[in-house]
């Protein structure tokens, strides 16, 4: 922890006397151990793999998406690396720092929303005002448009979460899940914890706060669009077989549904903005 503050006081993140600024550009894979900011933040990947955690939940937030965190939230934040750690890219990184009283947004935790190209053009162009910055009229209206757009995101978050689990047998459960995510099943889980289909089903949904079918679909489209913003000579359907689908047009058709984009179009994302 002392490491990763030595770090955001190099940044000049608290030291700012600028009321909105950026920091980011091209970083190698890094993990900001928890920490929290006076000021909110929006960040934004370009390109690599960006996760943060924070209030029990793990956030991936995938191409073209971006994260809203507040003032004063404890989180940790995670660059380049996938959530599980097996794979590490570099990554071109944004994040946004906005002073509360000048931000019109309501939230109490981490809100992942879409990132149309205008708003990335936009967030794009913000790098050019780090926290040593003089505002000048273009940054006083880029900055103040982004935070009014923010408050219109942040208002419809979209789920790109998984649960971390409020008790250990419930950790221990999701630890198993992330290891076996290719066959794992809710009777496999079940007999992993030593207890009925039923008593799993229940206790896990109150250790993880979401059913187990909800959890499992959203941890294999989460691994998928991991592995989809890798640098990767895995085709779609080895992908899918991977995070466990036996079907490849089951898979895209489920992806599609959860961001937006099928497989092939959110891998070409990968490239498209760095």
């Amino acid at each position: 922890m002392r490491e990763t503050q030595r770090l955001l006081r190099d940044l000049g993140i608290e030291t700012s006397q600028a009321s909105s600024f950026t920091t980011g550009g091209f970083v190698e894979p890094i993990s900001y151990d928890w920490h929290e900011h006076k000021r909110h933040q929006l960040i934004y990947a370009f390109s690599g793999t960006l996760a943060v955690e924070g209030n029990g939940r793990r956030h991936l937030i995938p191409l073209r998406h971006a994260a809203f965190i507040p003032a004063n939230f404890a989180h940790r934040t995670t660059l380049g690396f996938s959530i599980a750690g097996r794979q590490s890219v570099r990554s071109k990184i944004v994040s946004v720092f906005m002073k509360p009283r000048a931000t019109p947004v309501r939230t109490d935790g981490i809100a992942v929303f879409g990132v149309t190209p205008l708003l990335a053009e936009m967030l794009g162009r913000a790098l050019e005002w780090g926290p040593d910055h003089q505002p000048t009229a273009l940054s006083k209206g880029l900055f103040g448009t982004l935070a009014l757009l923010c408050a219109e995101c942040v208002a419809a978050p979209i789920p790109f979460w998984l649960p971390q689990g409020n008790d250990p047998k419930t950790q221990d459960v999701l630890r198993w899940l992330d290891a076996h995510l290719q066959d794992a099943n809710e009777t496999k889980a079940a007999a992993e914890r030593g207890v009925s289909v039923r008593t799993f089903r229940r206790q896990f949904a109150a250790g993880a706060g979401m059913p187990w079918r909800e959890c499992i679909v959203r941890a294999r489209l989460l691994r998928a669009a991991e592995e989809l913003a890798a640098v990767s000579n895995k085709s779609v359907a080895e992908i899918a077989w991977h995070v466990g689908y036996a079907s490849a047009p089951a898979f895209a058709k489920a992806f599609q549904k959860f961001t937006g984009q099928t497989p092939g179009e959110y891998r070409r994302l990968r490239t498209a903005d760095a």
